[in-house]
């Protein structure tokens, strides 16, 4: 299949061109978000936000640009290891939700021994890849946040589905409770597409609640005993 290519642009957080040295503060934010903004206009896909060991923290500058455009995606790049998987799963799914799904993870394993090494980084070149390996399948495990519905049985966590679902009905008939909304958010949207398939996806994803408060407020839940979920 014949894919269009991305234009992929960067972004500072100060001017630093090669052709002159740095100028201004080492985090200018009005400069952040002009050159997040040039490169929308200009119709570039994505930027990338670099990491560097001595640079501002990468998904902070992309959560200040992300503010100030409506399309282009942030390519956020990330060194596996100074960061839990488990927290930069949390901290890339939220930029992802502000930003309106315009958040990608560019990973990195690092490519000197001495820029590694000023974060406390003093493992080999094949070490750091296989770590690489680890870290990214731990991210890809947490990709989605859940809501257990547990039960001693597979039975009876089925059948607290069902008073879940009853009970929501009738705080919502009384007015309470979330309303369903049209969301924005292309996390959501696939889940919503994922809902309209059936009730059960797999085996023990339970969709009923997402479809019907519009795929937010955390729910997306699995069905099941707690070894199962």
């Amino acid at each position: 299949m014949d894919q269009t290519p991305e234009s992929i642009g960067m972004i500072a957080s100060r001017p630093q061109p090669e052709i002159h040295p740095p100028q201004g503060p080492v985090v200018d934010p009005a400069y952040i978000v002009r050159f997040a903004q040039a490169h929308e206009q200009a119709g570039f896909d994505r930027v990338l936000v670099a990491w560097g060991s001595t640079a501002p923290d990468a998904i902070m500058v992309a959560t200040h640009a992300a503010k100030a455009t409506s399309r282009i995606g942030f390519m956020v790049a990330h060194r596996p290891d100074f960061i839990a998987p488990t927290l930069a799963n949390r901290q890339f799914a939220t930029l992802d939700q502000l930003s309106g799904g315009c958040a990608a993870i560019h990973v990195i394993s690092g490519g000197s021994q001495t820029e590694q090494q000023k974060d406390g980084d003093f493992l080999a070149r094949d070490e750091r890849y296989a770590r690489t390996e680890e870290y990214v399948t731990l991210l890809k495990r947490f990709s989605q946040s859940m809501r257990p519905v547990l039960g001693d049985t597979k039975a009876a966590a089925w059948a607290r589905t069902g008073r879940i679902l009853a009970q929501m009905r009738a705080l919502r008939s009384e007015g309470g409770g979330p309303a369903q909304s049209r969301p924005e958010s292309v996390g959501s949207q696939r889940l919503l597409e994922a809902a309209s398939a059936g009730r059960v996806r797999d085996k023990r994803l339970w969709t009923e609640v997402a479809a019907a408060i519009g795929a937010g407020h955390n729910s997306t839940a699995l069905v099941g005993m707690p070894e199962q979920v």
